[in-house]
């Protein structure tokens, strides 16, 4: 059963869990995708180089969403020092990381995938997204990400947002 079964199967048997990946496309240098414990980051975070192949950012999105909950929560502090995706960036100030970030989800919703990018720095209720089905191939998750990312990077250099 590859990864796209493994999770249409789990969420048809059960109905109310959602699952929650996020993903920091870090300036044109790389992706840094972690599992969540539902609303927290955890686990280490797998790191992809910016032109990574569509279908590689795509499985890892699925493989991180099928980690989601395995990791316990975590009793961090908030602390920078102690935040993997921060440590895993290379970047010196949160600051820094922080400005250099395009912030995307991907959720399940029923049998969909909701991609979703917004600015968290400085701060905007505007983002783009799109609906996938979860059992689309990687390749069009990798790229639906990207594609959102781009977009969302055009509007801010536009200052349309």
């Amino acid at each position: 059963m590859d990864r796209r079964e493994t999770l249409n199967e789990m969420l048809r048997h059960w109905q109310q869990i959602e699952l929650r990946v996020a993903i920091y496309a870090y300036g044109e240098e790389c992706f840094l995708i972690s599992a969540t414990t539902g609303t927290a980051e955890a686990g280490a975070p797998i790191k992809l180089q910016f032109t990574a192949a569509d279908s590689d950012l795509g499985h890892a999105i699925y493989d991180l969403l099928l980690q989601c909950y395995a990791h316990p929560k975590d009793a961090a502090d908030g602390s920078l020092k102690n935040w993997a995706v921060f440590a895993a960036s290379g970047a010196k100030t949160g600051k820094a990381f922080e400005s250099k970030c395009t912030y995307v989800t991907a959720k399940t919703i029923n049998t969909a995938i909701v991609v979703e990018a917004i600015r968290r720095s400085p701060p905007s209720d505007t983002y783009v997204g799109q609906q996938l089905s979860i059992t689309g191939a990687p390749a069009v998750l990798g790229s639906a990400v990207k594609k959102l990312v781009a977009t969302l990077r055009l509007l801010d250099s536009q200052d349309a947002l």
